[in-house]
């Protein structure tokens, strides 16, 4: 498996303004572009804010399980660089995010492609 960045400090993680680019397909071994790894205990207090993503077999997994808490995911730019839904599955939100708890997800768009400039929804 292979990712651009892997989080799996499990409280307080700030992750400002940069660019995570992956082109491998899962097939390859790609898994995403940016990961708040909850292997062993729920991701909390984490920012991810003004965000580059393209990228992995999916784009972002936000660590929003049962149990994390305080997950901001605000102002990114997801691209269609490499794959139609960022990630060669999608951005895998949907099944990794939970509002509650202090979550948030906010003013996150698409960067290119058909809807670029349109709001990206978890």
């Amino acid at each position: 498996m292979r990712d651009y960045a892997i989080h799996t400090l499990k409280n307080g993680i700030r992750v400002v303004h940069n660019t995570f680019l992956n082109w491998m397909p899962p097939r390859a071994g790609g898994s995403s572009s940016l990961m708040l790894a909850y292997d062993s205990a729920p991701v909390t207090n984490a920012t991810v804010e003004d965000n580059w993503l393209a990228g992995g077999a999916y784009c972002l997994y936000p660590g929003g399980v049962t149990g994390s808490k305080n997950i901001v995911i605000k102002g990114n730019f997801f691209s269609t660089e490499y794959f139609a839904g960022c990630g060669f599955y999608g951005l895998n939100a949907s099944t990794h995010w939970h509002y509650g708890n202090g979550d948030v997800w906010s003013q996150n768009v698409w960067a290119n492609g058909r809807n670029a400039g349109h709001p990206v929804n978890p």
